[in-house]
């Protein structure tokens, strides 16, 4: 395997498209990456890594899907991720929760630098029973702030539905 394989792999241990990294759970980013496809390319000079074709990629708890995969690494830091399927999806527990944060999209980009998330095409994201909808959704890392955008195509508009939280559970599920 080659080094820039290897890095790719270890950079991901820290990739989460739909959960700040401070919410993952802590034993994830312990767990080794492992990831499934038809067709692997690497570009070492070029510094990315890419895996098409019935994609999965899981660690701990995290598991995401799609048709292409692509890791972008420069100097062994993770740069970007991007991940492309008809939809992709990830799935993943946060810490101290007790459902999974779950998003799909027909593209979700990881910009590291920017601590930034995009997902567009029919994106949507589900925190335990509320759900966000959009054409595009973005979510900042730092701010913890998501925005949302309708498609230009279509008369979609953006959605959110909070669902109020069981009266005997005592949880909020204002997100």
């Amino acid at each position: 395997m080659s080094s820039i394989a290897r890095s790719s792999g270890a950079l991901l241990l820290g990739l989460v498209l739909a959960v700040p990294p401070a919410l993952a759970l802590e034993a994830d980013r312990r767990q080794p990456v492992h990831i499934k496809a038809d067709r692997i390319t690497v570009v070492e000079k070029e510094g990315y890594s890419r895996y098409q074709g019935n994609v999965v990629l899981t660690q701990g708890s995290l598991r995401v899907t799609g048709d292409d995969l692509t890791v972008y690494v420069k100097g062994n830091t993770l740069r970007r991720v991007i991940v492309l399927g008809r939809p992709a999806t990830l799935r993943q527990q946060p810490e101290g929760e007790t459902s999974p944060v779950r998003s799909q999209a027909r593209r979700m980009e990881y910009r590291v630098d920017e601590r930034l998330i995009e997902l567009s095409g029919n994106a949507e994201v589900w925190q335990g029973p509320n759900r966000f909808r959009g054409e595009r959704l973005t979510y900042h890392t730092g701010t913890g702030t998501i925005t949302g955008e309708k498609g230009e195509d279509n008369g979609g508009r953006v959605s959110i539905t909070i669902t109020p939280p069981d009266e005997n559970s005592g949880e909020d599920n204002t997100p």
